[in-house]
């Protein structure tokens, strides 16, 4: 008769950070607290930068948290992120979701923060060929949601408001777009 050798659950790291423990760290995650400042690569998949905490809604290795993108609020506190990467994902996103997915890294990141966002550009080959490509971008999407452009298309559906710092675009590729939050009323 086979004898069972009780084991002890294994012990999962303390961040030192109660909030932070409650976050949906995936297994193997490098555990830490990051109220005060992190970088984030959202929809990392495999891929996460160096020097970022990876989420994304698959747990595999890579991913430091786990959770939906299309579900708000994100597990993260507010004002949490130095820098955001958003890198292939938000053609991913519901369109009916986009303004909430962009005001939920509005909430994450720090004034004085940044958002890389990188997507295919809508007429590309690239963003067509993917079935899984659900939201299209052009060269004019990124102003839906920056008050301070000429063209008023912000106040359409007035979003939490971003400065579009720098856009490269080509019809054939990527779009690249780097955005600050616009958090201080002296800034609006």
């Amino acid at each position: 008769m086979a004898t069972k050798i009780a084991t002890k659950p294994k012990r999962v790291k303390s961040t030192g950070c109660e909030k932070c423990d409650l976050l949906p760290w995936n297994v193997g995650a490098k555990r830490r607290c990051i109220c005060e400042g992190v970088n984030i690569d959202i929809g990392c998949g495999p891929h996460r930068q160096a020097g970022f905490i990876g989420t994304d809604r698959r747990a595999i290795p890579g991913v430091d948290l786990v959770f939906d993108l299309e579900e708000y609020p994100w597990p993260l506190p507010s004002d949490c992120a130095d820098q955001v990467l958003c890198s292939h994902v938000v053609e991913h996103v519901n369109p009916k979701f986009q303004f909430d997915f962009m005001n939920e890294i509005w909430r994450v990141i720090k004034e004085g923060g940044q958002l890389l966002l990188v997507t295919p550009h809508a007429s590309s080959f690239g963003w067509q060929q993917d079935p899984t490509h659900i939201a299209c971008w052009n060269e004019c999407t990124p102003v839906y949601y920056c008050p301070e452009h000429p063209s008023n298309l912000w106040h359409i559906y007035k979003s939490k408001p971003w400065r579009l710092m720098r856009m490269n675009f080509s019809p054939y590729h990527n779009i690249e777009c780097t955005f600050v939050p616009l958090k201080s009323r002296k800034l609006l």
